[in-house]
């Protein structure tokens, strides 16, 4: 599996986390880079102009910067309904993740398919980088399993 770095691209620079040469380099390194909006908003609350022109626009100007595609959004607090699904799909996204534990299975039933996928998120700071992945994956594989179970 290849990682993704999701970016915020009104704070890139504000968060101290990434600049964007380090994204250029992540991207050169076989990273994924996808976008997080242009600012951050939960887009089932914005008006039916401004939730796509926050998709769009961080999508165009990532692509711009990196010089390559960008197929993936993780939606900002995991929010979205089937009307945020059409701006992404319509922005030109192959897939979105939500903020739900889980290993992205979009033949699980789901009405929207790619555009409703669990993830693993990694957040800086919590513990070891190595052992925190591990500790996520391992969850989701139980979460995974237990819905598998209750089928």
């Amino acid at each position: 599996y290849k990682a993704t770095v999701f970016i915020i691209v009104n704070r890139l620079l504000q968060w101290d986390l990434l600049d964007w040469d380090e994204v250029r380099q992540l991207s050169a390194e076989g990273w994924e880079v996808g976008v997080h909006t242009w600012s951050h908003v939960d887009l089932t609350a914005r008006p039916d102009y401004h939730g796509p022109l926050e998709v769009v626009k961080a999508r165009q100007e990532i692509s711009k910067r990196i010089n390559g595609p960008v197929k993936w959004i993780a939606y900002p607090f995991g929010a979205w309904n089937p009307q945020v699904a059409e701006w992404v799909k319509k922005g030109g996204y192959q897939g979105a993740v939500t903020g739900r534990m889980g290993l992205g299975d979009p033949t699980d039933g789901r009405e929207i398919g790619f555009y409703n996928l669990d993830r693993i998120p990694i957040i800086p700071g919590r513990l070891p980088a190595v052992l925190d992945i591990r500790l996520r994956i391992f969850r989701a594989e139980v979460y995974e399993f237990s819905r598998w179970l209750s089928k």
